[in-house]
């Protein structure tokens, strides 16, 4: 099996296409995965902290505030759901994708030292580069869900906003809320960011998984 990788190292080597460019898009790639999962997993925390603030009081024993941020935690879980579907969605084509991927870089070490080599490993390539595309096309769903959860959830804030002062909850109860709401919206707006910021990586990778073939 090692021997089989080092071969195919070998084998991108003699491309024009400079492998350590690639490398270097793969590092890329990797980075803006990890600033997307520690983001992440930043906002979770916040909002963690947010709901355990919020609980302190009683929200929803309120008639006035007690529906609308039960009506927001609502449309937040439905979003969550569907966005739970999107990434399922994402990972199967991604897997088959790589599937594919994978029988393609079988057959450049099978045509190894023949007429074949070159146009398996143009092949390969190209493979490669549909599954950067599925990355892609997922995470681009993604991001129009998280688009529209933010402008549902950025009606159900201004609603909860417009009836905070006339709730008869305390000033404390009334900044937790709005803290909640806001970093809820806060959160949405860094995630989209940072998943732009995927997409821009997995897009120059790629393209030049396309050049390379």
């Amino acid at each position: 099996m090692n021997g089989n990788h080092s071969m195919f190292e070998s084998l991108e080597s003699r491309t024009l296409f400079s492998a350590a460019s690639l490398a270097a898009d793969r590092l890329a790639v990797q980075a803006a995965v990890l600033q997307e999962a520690t983001q992440a997993n930043a906002n979770a925390s916040t909002l963690l902290a947010d709901r355990q603030a919020v609980v302190q009081y009683d929200i929803s024993g309120n008639s006035t505030i007690g529906p609308l941020v039960a009506q927001f935690k609502s449309d937040a879980a439905a979003s969550a759901l569907t966005l739970q579907s999107d990434r399922l969605t994402q990972a199967s084509n991604v897997d088959a994708a790589q599937a594919v991927a994978l029988t393609a870089k079988a057959a450049v070490i099978a045509d190894v030292g023949t007429d074949a080599e070159a146009g398996a490993l143009a092949t390969f390539y190209t493979d490669k580069a549909a599954v950067q595309q599925a990355f892609i096309n997922g995470l681009n769903q993604r991001i129009t869900d998280r688009n529209a959860e933010y402008a549902t959830l950025f009606s159900d804030a201004q609603a909860i906003e417009s009836a905070l002062s006339g709730s008869g909850l305390s000033d404390a109860a009334q900044a937790a809320v709005t803290q909640y709401t806001g970093d809820k919206l806060s959160a949405l707006t860094s995630l989209t960011t940072d998943l732009q910021g995927v997409i821009s990586a997995r897009t120059t990778l790629m393209t030049a998984l396309n050049d390379a073939a």
